[in-house]
């Protein structure tokens, strides 16, 4: 649950002081508070998005690396087949 009073009471007073708004939460308005509320949520369902985008992209990471490790492991079995004098696998 989102504490809206914590979070507008942890603007910057003179921030609050140009925008003319009252110092504390609870001295806000009806309208004043449904806005903040509002602003509030936007910016957590911007940064929920944002952590799955990020999720995304480390699944797409993860799944690079593992392609690229079984590369790896194909080159170290033909460069040891090579030095052993065999012919490499995979290209008989």
């Amino acid at each position: 649950m989102v504490n809206y009073q914590k979070i507008y009471e942890n603007v910057q007073l003179s921030c609050k002081d140009q925008a003319e708004l009252p110092l504390s939460y609870r001295e806000l308005n009806y309208a004043m508070r449904m806005f903040v509320e509002e602003v509030v949520d936007a910016a957590v369902e911007e940064s929920k998005a944002s952590v799955v985008g990020s999720s995304q992209l480390l699944c797409d990471i993860a799944a690079m690396a593992a392609d690229l490790k079984l590369q790896v492991e194909e080159l170290e079995d033909a460069t040891t087949s090579l030095l052993n004098g065999e012919e490499p696998r995979g290209e008989q």
